[in-house]
């Protein structure tokens, strides 16, 4: 959302939303589906963006351990289908994850 805010005034921003509805001054927003890997890319095909922010995810560890299935389509999936609906617009992709990362063997790492 920051990235938004940053940008808005310089850049059309559009927001791609897919479970939740955003509201933001100066943007617009679309939903797009994130789950069907054709559907998305006709959408992005569609919109023709000059850049993609890919954002989305689930975040919460307690609930990707609690659900592994939903933390796989969510983090997995998805990723999956934005970076191939990305280069087959040809449009750069800028993918934003978090800083969750333990394979457990170690117990910190280091960005």
């Amino acid at each position: 959302m920051n990235w938004a805010c940053a940008t808005r005034e310089t850049w059309d921003v559009t927001l791609g939303v897919h479970n939740q509805q955003i509201e933001l001054a100066g943007t617009s927003a679309v939903r797009l589906d994130l789950d069907n890997a054709e559907e998305f890319r006709r959408q992005i095909a569609f919109l023709s963006p000059d850049l993609i922010v890919h954002a989305a995810g689930l975040t919460s560890v307690d609930h990707c351990e609690q659900d592994p299935e939903l933390a796989h389509q969510s983090n997995v999936v998805i990723a999956k289908n934005v970076a191939v609906a990305a280069a087959a617009s040809n449009v750069p992709l800028i993918h934003i994850s978090t800083d969750h990362l333990f394979s457990g063997s170690d117990a910190f790492y280091l960005e």
